[in-house]
């Protein structure tokens, strides 16, 4: 009996099905549909919302009315909507027929009686609520306590979505189908239409009531209108004063408040009682990442700010205004401040989220590659740099070696392909630990405020832009007209190509002089290479090119692209600071080397523990361990 209940959920309710046959299934929705992939529709300019969560029933009943204007020059006579296995209905205030419904890939085609004439608009009204719940299934995303739902997981979509396209190589190729593309270039002009979040809309005017059983607290992102009581029902509506990207999400939970203000902006944190652990490093962080990015970049757009708990899913996702965060990414995170080699990662991961209410929500790339760089890079950039003024550039090499050893390891397990930076094709360990290291390391060298600056110009420029939207490309030229002559290789090296050192210290000694100072006669090593999409090593500009550099005498010989690099030299002694011993900086310059092999002499004033070459790993080096050398 147990095992036909089983069965009949998974099988029958359900209509589940095997891998295989979902693997078919993208496979025809990719040749049945992509056909009308470059098909004008018209674009989301306002939605207005209401959701309304059951936390004890484990449902959500949702509404939206979408404003939508053709911004083409072309008539538009179809419309085609992505939506969910969730019921939902679909109206328009224009005549439409229903040309096609495909219930399993949900994807619906429809006609209009009157085609829609550029600048004409049309409203769609959709209702959404959950299959009702088993003893075996719960069909809704709805939880008890803590309630968290994004807007592309119960509303439609316009357009072709390419999401459901099969992306391994060797299962298109036997279906018949070609390789999966790349997202284009930045120099595809027709991709710049659309930003890498959404295809159906730019910036909307936004407005949601949300409501909850009356224990709990409702949030939505905008400002608090209204909040009111029906029976058991608590209801909140919330509107945004300025136009938002079509990306917003619902939280409800039982919450307690946390409140605190940064200049004129109000702070809120709702958290679950019990989780007070890190709400201080929160709040810390939530100012100081508006400090960092007002001082540098631009005004906040927003008068509040608010970071809210939900459970397990160990990440946190910034919306306007609203920072939805995971209980294990911070809440309840054991941080040990007597740990030298522990992160304070609640900090650092406010800091990143609230850093992406300019990288993204005022500055958002078109879909093409390197867009990524634009959000999720330069947030992490903006992290390590507040953490970097709160703790000292001396610890900064945690947070950096982890970097560094994170990409490293993900990019060994890569299946595709590993573009430069300025061109990655969304990969996590591209966009957020390389993107992290190459900023850092760039602001190292032309300078924190003349990256800030360059940086600057470029938020002024494409702000809240509208389509073409900018690219990767486009921020680097600003990078570039900042950048000494001198140092124009590491444009190259870190943005253009997938650049990588070889770095380690050889030999090294030490000897007192009369004067009391001390001579450090120092052996290294800096060899750079580079790699193509593949992981394919070569020296040159391209793969192919002859070898141009190496060393000699050496039974294996050490090659390296030609060299004229600034490189790190680091000579560090130990102090004892309240019973610990504590790293002390000697000496820390840039040296230029034209070398693979190269021996230099320094005096300092102190006796040398420890002597390093690139001794922080803001370099990209396969194996930073040899870096250091004690003596």
């Amino acid at each position: 009996a147990l095992g036909f209940s089983i069965y009949k959920e998974n099988n029958i309710n359900n209509k589940s099905f095997s891998s295989k046959v979902r693997e078919q299934q993208r496979v025809d929705f990719e040749k049945n549909y992509k056909k009308y992939e470059k098909y004008a529709q018209p674009r989301v300019v306002a939605v207005k919302s209401t959701m309304d969560i059951y936390p004890k029933q484990l449902n959500f009943e949702a509404t939206a009315k979408y404003t939508m204007v053709n911004k083409t020059q072309e008539v538009i006579d179809t419309l085609f909507l992505n939506h969910n296995g969730y019921p939902s209905t679909f109206t328009f205030n224009k005549e439409v027929s229903l040309v096609l419904e495909d219930s399993i890939m949900h994807f619906d085609i429809y006609k209009l009686a009157q085609s829609l004439q550029p600048g004409d608009s049309l409203e769609l009204f959709t209702s959404v609520k959950n299959k009702q719940n088993t003893f075996l299934r719960n069909n809704s995303p709805v939880v008890a306590n803590g309630t968290f739902i994004n807007n592309f997981r119960i509303f439609p979509t316009l357009g072709y979505n390419g999401s459901n396209e099969l992306t391994d190589d060797e299962a298109r190729k036997k279906y018949g189908l070609p390789k999966n593309p790349l997202r284009p270039m930045p120099s595809d002009s027709a991709a710049l239409g659309n930003t890498y979040i959404s295809k159906d809309s730019d910036w909307i005017d936004f407005e949601a009531t949300v409501s909850t059983s009356q224990d709990q607290i409702a949030i939505a992102p905008g400002y608090l209108q209204k909040e009111w009581v029906e029976g058991d029902r608590k209801y909140f509506h919330y509107k945004m004063d300025s136009k938002i990207l079509h990306f917003y999400a619902f939280n409800s939970a039982r919450y307690e408040v946390i409140k605190d203000q940064w200049n004129d902006v109000k702070l809120e944190i709702y958290y679950r009682k019990g989780h007070e652990f890190n709400l201080d490093r929160m709040i810390k962080g939530m100012k100081a990442s508006l400090e960092y990015n007002t001082a540098n970049f631009s005004p906040y757009q927003h008068k509040q700010l608010r970071v809210i708990e939900f459970p397990r899913g160990g990440f946190a996702q910034s919306f306007p205004n609203t920072i939805p965060y995971a209980e294990d990414a911070g809440f309840i995170a054991d941080v040990d401040d007597t740990n030298e080699g522990g992160v304070d990662y609640p900090f650092a991961i406010t800091v990143h989220e609230v850093a992406h209410q300019w990288w993204a929500h005022q500055v958002i790339g078109a879909d093409v590659l390197g867009s990524t760089m634009l959000s999720e890079s330069l947030s992490e950039y903006v992290s390590l740099k507040v953490l970097e003024h709160q703790y000292g550039k001396e610890k900064m090499r945690k947070f950096l070696k982890k970097a560094l050893d994170d990409y490293l390891t993900q990019r060994t397990v890569e299946s595709k392909r590993e573009n430069a930076l300025m061109y990655n094709d969304g990969q996590g360990y591209i966009r957020y630990q390389k993107g992290s290291l190459v900023f850092y390391a760039l602001s190292d060298y032309i300078g924190e405020s003349a990256l800030n600056g360059a940086l600057k110009t470029y938020v002024e420029k494409v702000k809240f832009q509208e389509p073409p939207y900018t690219t990767s490309e486009d921020l680097v030229n600003h990078i570039k007209a900042v950048t000494p002559d001198s140092l124009r290789y590491i444009i190259k090296d870190m943005f253009e190509t997938i650049t990588l050192y070889k770095n380690s210290v050889s030999n090294v000694t030490s000897k007192e002089l009369p004067n009391g100072k001390y001579q450090v006669d120092i052996e290294f090593v800096v060899s750079k290479y580079r790699n193509n999409d593949q992981g394919k090593r070569y020296y040159g500009d391209k793969v192919g090119d002859t070898l141009t550099y190496t060393s000699k005498n050496l039974i294996q010989p050490i090659l390296s692209v030609p060299l004229a690099d600034y490189i790190d030299i680091g000579i560090f002694t130990e102090e004892e600071v309240d019973g610990k011993k504590k790293e002390v900086v000697l000496y820390l310059q840039k040296h230029k080397i034209t070398s693979i092999h190269n021996t230099i002499s320094i005096v300092v004033d102190k006796k040398p523990t420890e002597v390093g070459v690139d001794p922080y790993n803001k370099l990209i080096d396969t194996s930073s361990e040899d870096n250091r050398r004690k003596l």
